[in-house]
This record gives C-alpha cells, sequence and structure tokens, in this order.
C-alpha cells in the first residue's frame, strides 16, 4: 500500500527525526535519478507528497560522457560499486559504445534529423564514419520540443534506461533539456536550481 511504501522509503531519509527537528533538512544524490524520469518522478510524488528542492548539476556533455565510460569500464572500486556500474562496457570501446547508443536513439526515433542509418555507416566493425552522417536543421527546428520528440523520448527511457546496471545512456545522459523536459513539467520551476559543473572550477575576482 502507499503508506507502506511511504514508511519505508522514509526510514533513509531519518524521517521520525526530522519531526522532532523541523529546522534540519536531508537529502540524497543520485544522478540516474535524473534520467530514471518515468519511474522515479511518480514515486517521487506518491512518498514525499510536500514540496522537495532538485539541484541539477551539468557538465560538458562529451566530458560527462568520457567520464562515464572511464568509470563504467574501471576495475578499481569495491565489489559493490564494480557491480553496480556494471560490466557491458568491459569488452567494447568508447567509439562502439557511442555507435550503440545512436543506433537505441535512431530505433526510438530520438534522432530523425540524423538522416543515415547509423548502423549502415558504422559497419560491421562497429566504426562510425561521422563524415557520413547528414545533419538536417530543418528537421531538427521541427522536431525539437514536440510532441513527437516527447514520444520518442519515453520510448528511449522505458526501454533502455535499465535497473540493474549503470552502463546505459552514454550519451543520452548529456541530453539535459529532455532529461529535464519532464522533470519540469510534473514539479514547479522554482523548486530547480540547474549548476553548471565547469563553474565550479572557474576563478572569481
Amino acid at each position: 500500500t502507499r503508506q507502506l511504501q511511504q514508511q519505508w522509503c522514509h526510514q533513509f531519509y531519518c524521517y521520525q527525526e526530522l519531526q522532532l527537528h523541523p529546522s534540519c533538512l536531508t537529502g540524497d544524490s543520485t544522478p540516474s535519478y535524473l534520467m530514471d524520469s518515468v519511474r522515479v518522478i511518480p514515486r517521487l510524488q506518491s512518498v514525499f507528497p510536500w514540496r522537495l528542492v532538485y539541484y541539477v548539476v551539468c557538465r560538458d556533455p562529451i566530458r560527462r560522457a568520457e567520464s562515464h565510460y572511464a568509470m563504467a569500464t574501471s576495475s578499481v572500486g569495491t565489489l559493490a560499486q564494480l557491480a553496480t556500474r556494471g560490466s557491458e562496457w568491459r569488452s567494447v570501446t568508447f567509439n562502439q559504445v557511442v555507435v550503440d547508443e545512436l543506433q537505441k536513439m535512431q530505433e526510438c526515433g530520438l534522432i530523425p534529423y540524423w538522416r543515415n542509418n547509423v548502423a549502415t555507416v558504422a559497419g560491421d566493425v562497429g566504426c562510425c564514419c561521422w563524415d557520413e552522417l547528414e545533419f538536417d536543421p530543418v528537421c531538427f527546428d521541427t522536431f525539437a520540443g514536440s510532441p513527437k520528440e516527447d514520444a520518442a523520448w519515453n520510448q528511449y527511457l522505458t526501454k533502455y534506461v535499465l535497473l540493474h546496471t549503470g552502463s546505459y545512456g552514454l550519451l543520452t545522459r548529456g541530453l539535459y533539456e529532455l532529461n529535464l523536459r519532464p522533470w519540469l513539467r510534473a514539479f514547479s520551476h522554482s523548486g530547480f536550481m540547474i549548476l553548471k559543473l565547469e563553474a565550479f572550477n572557474e576563478k572569481t575576482d
């Protein structure tokens, strides 16, 4: 039942103690929540029926993808960390993971503005000839922000956001506007603070 679900989840956030000390706050830090909106948003709405504050830290999508791949393929870490990362990418190159991700996006209709078929351009070895991919800016302007894009994104999330591994979404995790869209529809914009990771390293006068 909903009450049992709330009780089970609340125990991880010191709920009882916070009732005695209302000036105290608690939270959670889980990057996967942002992308797993199909599952996470309804659960948050059910378990926490009050206003929450969300901090979203974005970074350069290319650097994010490189860092993600390096983490998922690293052999350094505890057994629990290694299990959480998954093993799907450990035997394939970064380029092959990118090609596979593009194929999944194309299959779901998420990138119709890339005219050529990714699988055909990549060939049997999974090495993409990027110059052969043809970008259609008119199609992009029509598709971006449309109900068709929302439907394609939902299809991707339903099919390719996994629970048993962290080795997924190499490119799509960096599509921040798409990731944020369902969250900003479900919750008040005033509850979000969106930060840029690189800004933390910038020197200020």
